[in-house]
């Protein structure tokens, strides 16, 4: 069984269809990175998988549960995790006090067992727990954004550019510590800018033009000039 499925998903915001008959199906442990031109419909997609945006046709599956028309609190408790890509943690809140704020999503566990426990992951920000958010750079932002989703125990993390605006040192680090996360059994689906560097991180790739898939395949199989060509309305051999 996939831990997530989407199946001929129409999507957008008030009238306005976005992304149009998307079908996707995610492994565990699996990163899948989803690629395309900016407006092609990225984010959109990320944020109708997590309640946000509307559903117009279509269903998407949570470890074999539909979870059409659900609010993003509950699909959160359901288990996804998603870290947008801007206004991800409470800058006037500590690094502790994020996790904390996260943690308490869940009942009854140890809060302080489990803040530990992510710090074990994300060391970087561990040193800087005291400090409020705002003072973190980029790249301590965003790994702070991560930890926040996964101190919820997520099967699926969904992950809006995280690397946007990072220099290319941050940038390898962070997508690292992606492929730690999956580690931890969590399932990854990453909209990212970066296109050999979302080759790298992924196991398989899908390429969104104009709100439509125009290619779903193992990351091993394509180059960045593929990429590239698909961007622009190039076909190539395709196996979705």
């Amino acid at each position: 069984m996939y831990v997530l499925e989407v199946k001929s998903l129409t999507a957008g915001y008030e009238k306005l269809k976005i992304v149009r008959n998307i079908n996707l199906a995610l492994e565990r442990g699996e990163i899948l990175s989803v690629l395309g031109p900016n407006g092609a419909g990225k984010s959109t997609l990320l944020n109708a998988i997590f309640g946000i945006a509307r559903i117009f046709e279509g269903k998407v599956i949570l470890n074999g549960k539909e979870i059409n028309g659900k609010k993003p609190y509950e699909i959160a408790r359901l288990g996804i995790g998603y870290t947008p890509q801007i206004q991800n943690v409470f800058p006037n809140l500590t690094v502790e006090e994020n996790l904390e704020l996260s943690a308490f999503k869940r009942n009854g566990i140890d809060v302080k067992k489990e803040i530990e426990s992510i710090f074990k992951l994300f060391p970087e920000i561990e040193r800087r727990r005291r400090n409020l958010a705002k003072t973190l750079s980029g790249g301590e932002r965003q790994m702070l954004a991560m930890a926040r989703a996964l101190i919820s125990k997520p099967s699926v993390l969904l992950l809006d550019e995280p690397t946007a605006g990072l220099s290319p040192k941050a940038t390898s680090t962070l997508l690292k510590k992606v492929k730690e996360v999956v580690e931890l059994n969590v399932s990854v689906i990453l909209v990212e800018q970066n296109v050999t560097k979302a080759l790298e991180t992924s196991n398989r790739v899908a390429v969104l033009v104009g709100g439509e898939f125009v290619y779903q395949g193992n990351a091993s199989e394509l180059t960045r000039e593929d990429i590239e060509k698909m961007f622009f309305g190039e076909k190539i051999k395709q196996e979705l």
